[in-house]
Parts: structure tokens; C-alpha cells; sequence
């Protein structure tokens, strides 16, 4: 066999590895002599063979990260921003218990709003944060 150049591209790497698969079965001291024979220095080889899995270990790595972190943050919003979860007169009503529940100084803020105008999601964003306010979770226990 004469001693051809090395590969320039990895479909080049993997055809001159497909072409020498038919071989017999080989020592390692064979099959070194057979790579470098065929251009192909095997250490340099393994070495860059890690160095792609390893980055490609990397990449789903900070992948899996990436959407672990994005998961988070969408579990962070649905609590910042609660879904609509009751009815609309159910957060009327709740909003009523809530303003009767409020200290005598607040009263005057929470009846200058005319929350029957309100959208659903902004009533459901009003009953979280005077839940919050007066440290009531949504069940109604303080």
C-alpha cells in the first residue's frame, strides 16, 4: 500500500475508514501501520475525534442549561403573572372580600378604582396583588 496524503475533510476521513472496514481482523500495531499507511495518523486522529465529542458534549450540555433557564423564567412569569383561573364574577366578588379586608387608610384607594371595567387578566393581577399586600395566599388564608 503507498502512503497517500492525509484527509482534508471528515466525508474524506470516513470514506478511507469505510475503505479499510473490509479488512481482516487486525492487531493494534496492524491497524496503526495500516492508518498511518493510508495517511492517517491515529493519535492526532483520537485526539481530534475527542475534541469534537467534547465540544458537542458542550453544546448539548449548555442546551440542556439553556432551556432548563428558560423553563425557570417561564415558571417565574406564571407566578408573577397568575392565569385566569376564575371567573369573572368570582374575582369581582374576591376583590370585594379583598377591599373589606384592607386596613381603613387603604379603603379610599381600593374604591377610587372602577374595577368593574377591568379586564380579566388585569382583575386577576389586582386580586394577586392585594392578596399579596395583605399577605393572603389565593386559598384565603393569611
Amino acid at each position: 500500500m503507498k502512503n497517500r496524503t492525509p484527509p482534508s475533510t471528515a466525508q474524506e476521513f470516513v470514506a478511507r475508514l469505510v475503505e479499510l472496514d473490509g479488512s481482516v481482523p487486525l492487531t493494534d500495531e496492524d491497524a496503526d501501520i495500516i492508518l498511518r499507511e493510508s495517511g492517517i495518523d491515529p493519535g492526532r486522529e483520537l485526539k481530534r475525534a475527542m475534541v469534537l465529542l467534547e465540544a458537542e458534549e458542550q453544546r448539548q450540555r449548555q442546551a440542556r442549561f439553556a432551556k432548563a433557564d428558560a423553563d425557570r423564567r417561564a415558571a417565574l412569569a406564571k407566578l408573577a403573572h397568575p392565569t385566569r383561573q376564575r371567573s369573572r364574577p368570582q374575582l369581582l366578588q374576591r376583590l370585594a372580600e379583598l377591599k373589606g379586608m384592607a386596613p381603613r387608610e387603604a379603603q379610599p384607594q381600593a374604591y377610587f378604582k372602577n374595577f368593574e371595567a377591568a379586564s380579566a387578566e388585569d382583575l386577576e393581577r389586582i386580586v394577586a396583588d392585594f392578596e399579596h399586600l395583605l399577605g393572603i395566599d389565593s386559598s384565603g388564608e393569611h
